[in-house]
């Protein structure tokens, strides 16, 4: 048997403020990720649905919480970090 294809799930964590966010992505063989999910919440009903990849990027607030720019900034920045140690991955 010759292993043709190796996926890999990651998962990591962040609190920015009240928020606990949660990022979940996969990569095939070593190559950066076709995109980066976040999930999280700030204890008080809040909630973040946010789908980044290099197409196309939504950062998502709901529960009655208004758009935090300090929180999104983090998700974008912790994103291009996990996309950026894919960079150094050889071939």
């Amino acid at each position: 048997m010759e292993v043709t294809s190796t996926t890999t799930k990651s998962y990591a964590s962040d609190k920015v403020g009240n928020w606990n966010l949660k990022y979940e992505f996969e990569s095939a063989n070593g190559a950066k990720p076709n995109g980066v999910r976040v999930t999280g919440d700030n204890g008080a009903g809040g909630f973040i649905n946010a789908d980044i990849s290099t197409a196309n990027s939504n950062i998502s607030f709901g529960g009655g919480v208004a758009y935090n720019l300090d929180v999104a900034a983090s998700i974008l920045t912790n994103v291009a970090e996990i996309n950026s140690s894919f960079d150094t991955i050889p071939a």
